[in-house]
C-alpha cells in the first residue's frame, strides 16, 4: 500500500532527511497506530484508532488512549518501555536509518535503561495492558485473559468494519461467555461489512447508532466518519476497556506475530464498575436501538468491491536506499536479476538527476556519490525486463541525526552564529569549535577524565577566554556510544559540516526547503554575499542561498586584517601546534577517536589555510611561510604527523573491523593529503635534509597505515579516495607551488 502510495499519490518529498519512513510487510495489514514521545525525563505513549491522516487527526470519530511518564510518576514507564521494545521488533534488521533511529531514541532516554519492558502495569489501583499482536497471545485472547474470572454481563462494541460473518464478534463472544451485546454502527456508511443472515444468526445482540453521540459536533459541514475501535465488557467486578487499531474482525483481534491477521496495537484497562460507558459518552447511542433495516448491508454472496485489482497500480518494490559515507547503498528487494538493475536518482521535486548502476562490494551494493550538485532525495529501480518500481525514499542517516538534534543553549547558539555568511577558515575558527565541544559536552553532562580520573568540567561563559589545550583533553577516555552518538547529532556536528563546506568535503546528503539559517549559509558557493542585505544574511536566487548557478565566480570579501592580527593568529596556531604534539606524544592516546579527528582535522586544514605557498612571500592572509625555520608550516605539519606514525598505526591494527564515522575519516584523509603536500614542499623549498628525510619517512608510514586499513574497509576508502580531490582544490594554491 505505501508503495501503491508513492506511485500513484504523491512521494514523499521529505523523508530521509526530515524523517525515516520504515517499510514494513505482514500477511494481513500493518494496522498498529502507535505514537512514542521519549525524553530525557519524560515520556508519552498514545494508542488508539487514528492514522496520520487529516482525517485522523482532525475530522472522524476516534478513540484514543494516553499514558505519560515523568521523574515524579514513573507507573507506566514499563509499558513505555515495552511500546519501544516493539517497534523493535517490527524494524527490519538491514534497515541501517531504522536502527539509528531507535538507538538514537534509548540513548537520549537514560530512564529507559533501568526499566524492564512489561505489557502490564498498575497506575492508581487500575490494572493496564498493553495487547499487540503476538505469537502467544493474540487480542482478542489477551482482552479475555485479562478480564480473568470475572463475569461479563454485557458487551459494547464499536467497529466500523466486520467480517462477513461476524466470525470476530462471535470468538470474542464464546470467550466473554455470550454477553448480551450492543454493536455501535456508523448508519450512514456506503455499507456495513456484514451480511443480513450474519447478523440475524446472532442471539442477543442489538444494534446502535453513532447519530446521536455525534449531534454535539458542531462543523455541521463536514461528515464525521466513525473510526474508533472500541470495546467494553461490564463485569461484576469491573469494566474492561479496549481501545486501539483492532476492528472486531478476525484479522484484527485474532491475528498473529509472524502469521496470519494483522499486526495491531491496543490498550486494555480496568475501570471501576458501571463507568466505562458514561466516560466515554456512549450512553446516548445506546439509548436507542436501530433496526436493521436503516442499514446499508453487505449482500449475501458478494464481496466488499475496493476496486477490481486490475484497476489498480501496484508497483514492485525497490527496496531501500540509504547514504553514508558519501556512497548510496541499496538493499535490493530480491537479489533475483539484481545486476541487471539501475537506478534512476532524482532530486526531491522529482527531477531526475543521474541513472547508476550498483557494484557489489563485500556483499553490499553501492555506487559513490558526487559531492557537487544536489542530493539524490528519491530512487527508482529500473529491472532488467524495462520494469520500474515505487519510488525509494534515500535516507539520509547524518541528515536525520541532524534533524534529531535537541535545543541548544544560547551560548552554543551564539558560537554557531558566527559562522554564518562565511566560507573560509581562520584560527576562530579551531577556537571555537574548541569551545562547542566544551560547551556541548557539559550540557550531555560528559566528563572527558583520563583513564577514569574524574576531571572538573568549568563552565563556559560567553566572554570567557578558551584555556589552554591540556594533555588531558587528547588522552581523554573513550567515549560510550551513547556519548559520540549525541555530539554527533548536536552541535559539533554543525561545526563539521561548516569546515567541510569550505573545504569542498560537503556530500550534500540531503537539502531541505525549510534548512535553517545557517545550514543554507554552510551550502552557500565561494560567490560572497548571496544575500538581499548585502551581509549575506538573505536568501540570495540559487537553491542553496548562494546566487543562480550561472553567476559567475568572483572573489570573496575576506576580512582585511593588519599585519600585528595576523602575526598574533599565526603565533596561535604555532601555539596549538606545539600542545597538540606534546598531547600527541602521551601513552594510549586515540588520534582517530571522535572529538580528536575532529580537533585534528580543523587544526590542519586552519593550518594550511594560512600558509604561504612556496616561494611566494607571507602576508596578512599567510602569515605563515614555507621555509622559515621559526614559524615553517612544512615544519609545524611535519611535527605533528610525526607524532601521528605509531599511535595511528596502533590504533588501526587494534580496531580489526571497526567502522570509522565520517569525522574520523575526514581527519584520516586530511593527514595524509597534509604530509604528502607538506613533503612535497619541503623538496621543492630546498629545506634541509634533515627535514626533507623524516618527512618522507612520514608520509610513507603514514600511507602504509592507511592503505592497510582500507584493506579491510572498502567503503571507508572510497570516501578518503573522493575527498582528496577536494583537498587538493581547496588547497590548491599550495599544491601548484610545489609542482
Amino acid at each position: 500500500m505505501l508503495n501503491r502510495t508513492l506511485s500513484v499519490v504523491k512521494t514523499a518529498e521529505r523523508a530521509g532527511s526530515a524523517y525515516h519512513l520504515a517499510k514494513r510487510a505482514v500477511s494481513g495489514a500493518f494496522h498498529s497506530k502507535i505514537v512514542l514521545r521519549l525524553g530525557k525525563a519524560k515520556g508519552s505513549l498514545m494508542i488508539g484508532s487514528a492514522n496520520l491522516t487529516t482525517g485522523g487527526l482532525t475530522g472522524n470519530m476516534e478513540a484514543l488512549a494516553e499514558l505519560t511518564i515523568s521523574e515524579e510518576e514513573m507507573s507506566a514507564a514499563p509499558l513505555l518501555a515495552y511500546a519501544l521494545e516493539y517497534f523493535e521488533r517490527h524494524a527490519d534488521p538491514e534497515d541501517k536509518a531504522m536502527r539509528d533511529v531507535l538507538s538514537r531514541a534509548r540513548d537520549k532516554t537514560p530512564w529507559l535503561a533501568d526499566v524492564e519492558g512489561s505489557q502490564e502495569s498498575e497506575i492508581d489501583g487500575r490494572r493496564l495492558l498493553l495487547a499487540t499482536e503476538d505469537d502467544s497471545d493474540t487480542i482478542g485472547e489477551s482482552f479475555a485473559s485479562f478480564i480473568q474470572e470475572d463475569t461479563i454481563d454485557r458487551l459494547i462494541v464499536v467497529s466500523p468494519y466486520w467480517d462477513k460473518n461476524l466470525s470476530g464478534l462471535k470468538r470474542l463472544r464464546s470467550a466473554l461467555g455470550m454477553p448480551d451485546t450492543a454493536m455501535i454502527v456508523d448508519a450512514e456508511a456506503d455499507e456495513q461489512g456484514f451480511t443480513k443472515n450474519a447478523f440475524i444468526s446472532q442471539e442477543g445482540v442489538t444494534l446502535h447508532s453513532t447519530e446521536e453521540h455525534d449531534a454535539g459536533w458542531d462543523r455541521k459541514d463536514q461528515i464525521r466518519r466513525l473510526h474508533a475501535k472500541l470495546i467494553i465488557a461490564c463485569g461484576g467486578e469491573a469494566d474492561y476497556v479496549l481501545a486501539g487499531s483492532a476492528n472486531v474482525t478476525t484479522p484484527g483481534l485474532y491475528g498473529r506475530y509472524g502469521g496470519g491477521g494483522n499486526a495491531e496495537a491496543c490498550l486494555i484497562r480496568e475501570e471501576r464498575k458501571g463507568t466505562a460507558i458514561d466516560r466515554l459518552g456512549l450512553s446516548v447511542c445506546l439509548s436507542e436501538e436501530m433496526a436493521l433495516e436503516d442499514l446499508n448491508l453487505r449482500s449475501e454472496g458478494v464481496d466488499q468491491d475496493h476496486g477490481r485489482d486490475e484497476d489498480l497500480i501496484w508497483p514492485p518494490d525497490g527496496g531501500s536506499m540509504w547514504i553514508e559515507h558519501g556512497s548510496l547503498f541499496w538493499r535490493p528487494p530480491s537479489e533475483d536479476g539484481t545486476d541487471s538493475c539501475r537506478l534512476e536518482l532524482a532530486d526531491q521535486g522529482g527531477i531526475l538527476i543521474d541513472t547508476v548502476r550498483m557494484s557489489e562490494v563485500h556483499g553490499q551494493w553501492t555506487c559513490n556519490l558526487s559531492t557537487e550538485g544536489t542530493a539524490p532525495r528519491i530512487g527508482t529501480v529500473v529491472f532488467g525486463d524495462g520494469a520500474k518500481s515505487a519510488p525509494v525514499p534515500i535516507a539520509s542517516l547524518s541528515g536525520l541525526g541532524t534533524n534529531a538534534t535537541a535545543p541548544r543553549s544560547g551560548h552554543v547558539t551564539r558560537l554557531l552564529a558566527e559562522l554564518d555568511g562565511r566560507d573560509d577558515l581562520d584560527m576562530d575558527d579551531y577556537e571555537r569549535a574548541l569551545k562547542v565541544i566544551m560547551a556541548s559536552t557539559k550540557e550531555l553532562g560528559i566528563t572527558l577524565d583520563r583513564k577514569g580520573k574524574k576531571k572538573d568540567q568549568p563552565e563556559v561563559e560567553e566572554d570567557e577566554e578558551l584555556r589552554e589545550l591540556t594533555e588531558e583533553e587528547y588522552g581523554e577516555r573513550a567515549l560510550t556510544k551513547e556519548e559520540e552518538r549525541a555530539l554527533r547529532d548536536g552541535p559539533v556536528s554543525e561545526i563539521r559540516r561548516f569546515i567541510n563546506s569550505c573545504l569542498g568535503l560537503d556530500p550534500r546528503e540531503f537539502s531541505d526547503d525549510d534548512d535553517d539559517e545557517l545550514t543554507k549559509a554552510m551550502r552557500k558557493k565561494n560567490t560572497g554575499s548571496g544575500g538581499d542585505d548585502g551581509n549575506g544574511n538573505g536568501d540570495g536566487d540559487g537553491p542553496d542561498g548562494g546566487g543562480a548557478d550561472d553567476r559567475p565566480d568572483v572573489a570573496p570579501e575576506y576580512e582585511v586584517l593588519s599585519w600585528d592580527v595576523a602575526d598574533e593568529r599565526a603565533w596561535r596556531i604555532y601555539d596549538r601546534v606545539d600542545e597538540t604534539c606534546e598531547a600527541l606524544g602521551m601513552d594510549g592516546v586515540e588520534p582517530l577517536s571522535y572529538l580528536n579527528a575532529i580537533r585534528l582535522h580543523i587544526l590542519i586544514n586552519v593550518l594550511l589555510k594560512s600558509a604561504a605557498a612556496v616561494g611566494e612571500d607571507i602576508d596578512e592572509r599567510h602569515p605563515i611561510c614555507a621555509s622559515d625555520p621559526a614559524r615553517s608550516w612544512v615544519r609545524m605539519i611535519g611535527r605533528i604527523c610525526s607524532r601521528l606514525v605509531s599511535p595511528l598505526s596502533q590504533q588501526v591494527q587494534a580496531m580489526g573491523s571497526e567502522q570509522l564515522q565520517d569525522e574520523c575519516l575526514d581527519a584520516l584523509a586530511t593527514i595524509l593529503f597534509a604530509v604528502g603536500l607538506a613533503a612535497a614542499a619541503a623538496k621543492k623549498a630546498e629545506l634541509d635534509p634533515k627535514v626533507t628525510k623524516p618527512l618522507e619517512r612520514v608520509h610513507g608510514n603514514l600511507a602504509h597505515t592507511a592503505a592497510r586499513f582500507a584493506m579491510s574497509q572498502p567503503t571507508a576508502n572510497d570516501y578518503i579516495r573522493k575527498a582528496m580531490p577536494a583537498l587538493e582544490k581547496a588547497h590548491r594554491r599550495l599544491l601548484t607551488s610545489v609542482g
